[in-house]
């Protein structure tokens, strides 16, 4: 059975999870409000300048709010932004994981200085 896309998710300052899916629609009128024919154009833009207007975009949720007032709750950490900008456009981000341990004379890898060759 097909499986809806997962919206994006990020908290604004106000403590509120707000939900974020961006449509084909959405990016239409971004390309329309923009005055340009390919999304990547837009992508050049300062993060504020195009941030803030794909995530208004794609805001599935607005009530009470105007685009302004939704900036003044999006927090500026312009790495969070930019990643949730680029998920809600198809990237994808690996999983953070554990680094492994050095392997250590006790394990049987390695050499007999501990030193792994």
């Amino acid at each position: 059975m097909p499986r809806a896309i997962d919206p994006v998710i990020l908290t604004t300052t106000d403590g509120e999870e707000r939900k974020f899916l961006l449509t084909m629609g959405g990016i239409r009128r971004l390309k329309t409000r923009f005055g340009q024919e390919f999304l990547k154009e837009i992508m050049t833009k300062d993060a504020q300048e195009a941030c803030v207007p794909i995530l208004w975009e794609a805001m599935i949720d607005k009530a009470g709010l105007t685009q302004e007032s939704f900036e003044d709750i999006l927090a500026a950490d312009m790495i969070g932004t930019a990643k949730a900008v680029a998920q809600l456009l198809g990237a994808s981000f690996p999983e953070s994981k554990a680094r492994p341990t050095p392997a250590s004379p006790e394990s049987g890898t390695g050499s007999a200085s501990g030193v792994v060759q």
